[in-house]
C-alpha cells in the first residue's frame, strides 16, 4: 500500500508513516524513513495502531499540523477514506 498517513499518538500527538496492510480493527505502520530501516542493518516490523486513531494526510491534515494546534474532528479517518477501502 504505502499510503503516508496521519497518526494520533500518545497525548495527541502526530506523526506520520506508510499503511503497511490493515485488518478491521488495525493498520499495520512502517516508519516513513527512507529505506525502511535498512540503514540501520535490519528491517523495522510495522506496528499496529487502532483504525480509528489513523487519518488521511491531505492537504486538511498538513495545515492541522503547520498550525501547531491539531483538531482531530477536522480531519478525515483513514478508514472512511476510497483508498482504506
Amino acid at each position: 500500500m504505502s499510503e503516508v498517513v496521519l497518526l494520533k499518538c500518545f497525548g495527541g500527538r502526530a506523526a506520520t508513516g506508510l499503511v503497511e496492510y490493515a485488518t478491521d480493527t488495525a493498520v499495520y505502520i512502517r516508519p516513513k524513513i527512507s529505506g525502511h530501516g535498512s540503514e540501520f542493518g535490519r528491517e523495522v516490523a510495522p506496528v499496529g495502531f487502532p483504525i480509528s486513531e489513523v487519518y488521511r494526510y491531505d492537504a486538511t491534515a498538513k495545515r492541522e499540523i503547520a498550525s501547531g494546534r491539531i483538531d482531530w474532528s477536522r480531519l478525515t479517518r483513514w478508514a472512511e477514506s476510497e483508498t482504506a477501502k
